[in-house]
């Protein structure tokens, strides 16, 4: 059975390229325009973090173009995860790094902005939206929607990536403020998504049928629909423990690093300070225009 062609890919995947030209563009403007920061947050994008976002465009441009994208599409559910993995656990991490912190305070100081973002980064709704995000994604209906529809998968594809980065900023402590997780709490909060991403997993090593009609009708005569499900049981678990336990390590071992020398794991940073106050300010606003 050959499967049709649409749009996107006449186009050449023309959203995937569009998204990861402007993503290119604003870094490059953001990174041409900033000045050396002096005290308080840095303003420029130094080596280290060039690098970091260069891997991000690398990564995103893997996950949503061809080859991964068409056969996350319609042929393979392993392909399937090795593409949201990149969408949701490799790219913002390494997206959210690489911002210089000026810059994060900026987009992030206005009213409105601040206030969703702090709203949907709370730990709980963080978990919430993002592992409801990934479910919806590999619900059967969901995931045979995608494939006939290009420009679902598309969508969902941006879905999964901005749930990632609702999920990691509590995890990084991206967001200026004092309500920041502790260095325990954002090693216990990595692990339990670790947790919740290994449930896919199981379900695709314990079924002896293949799930997804959709993959079942175009498998490979090396690789069955149901080794294709088993080998993508593998990589999920192998995708959750390899980063987010990784990444839940590396926070630990930076913490232990910084008592050792004497230091504050966790520090209130002045753009904190500035962050709560402008908060503090806004609240009197608030309540006088709704009469309180």
């Amino acid at each position: 059975m050959s499967a049709s062609v649409g749009p996107w890919d006449v186009h050449g995947h023309a959203l995937a390229w569009g998204i990861l030209a402007a993503l290119g563009a604003s870094y490059l403007v953001m990174a041409a325009s900033s000045v050396p920061g002096g005290e308080g947050a840095s303003a420029r994008a130094n080596r280290g973090q060039v690098i970091r976002f260069s891997l991000a465009w690398v990564a995103l441009a893997i996950a949503m173009t061809w080859p991964i994208d068409d056969l996350a599409q319609r042929w393979s559910l392993t392909a399937r995860i090795c593409q949201e993995a990149l969408l949701a656990l490799v790219v913002p991490p390494l997206l959210l790094s690489s911002l210089p912190r000026r810059s994060v305070i900026k987009m992030t100081s206005p009213h409105v902005v601040d206030t969703w973002m702090r709203r949907l980064t709370r730990p709980v709704t963080a978990t919430v939206i993002f592992n409801g995000v990934i479910l919806i994604s590999l619900l059967r209906p969901s995931v045979a929607l995608q494939a006939r529809s290009a420009a679902l998968h598309g969508l969902f594809n941006i879905a999964l990536l901005v749930s990632g980065l609702i999920m990691w900023i509590p995890a990084l402590g991206i967001l200026p403020g004092a309500g920041r997780l502790s260095t325990a709490g954002r090693s216990a909060y990595l692990f339990i998504q670790s947790l919740l991403a290994n449930v896919p997993a199981v379900i695709f090593n314990v079924s002896h049928r293949p799930i997804y009609a959709a993959y079942e009708h175009k498998a490979h005569p090396l690789l069955p629909a149901i080794l294709d499900q088993q080998l993508a049981g593998v990589v999920v678990k192998l995708a959750a423990i390899a980063i987010l336990w990784g990444t839940a390590a590396a926070i630990w071992w930076g913490a232990r690093r910084a008592k050792n020398r004497g230091q504050d794991p966790n520090p209130l940073r002045w753009e904190d300070v500035e962050r709560e106050l402008l908060r503090v300010e806004r609240r009197p606003r608030r309540r006088s225009i709704s009469g309180r």
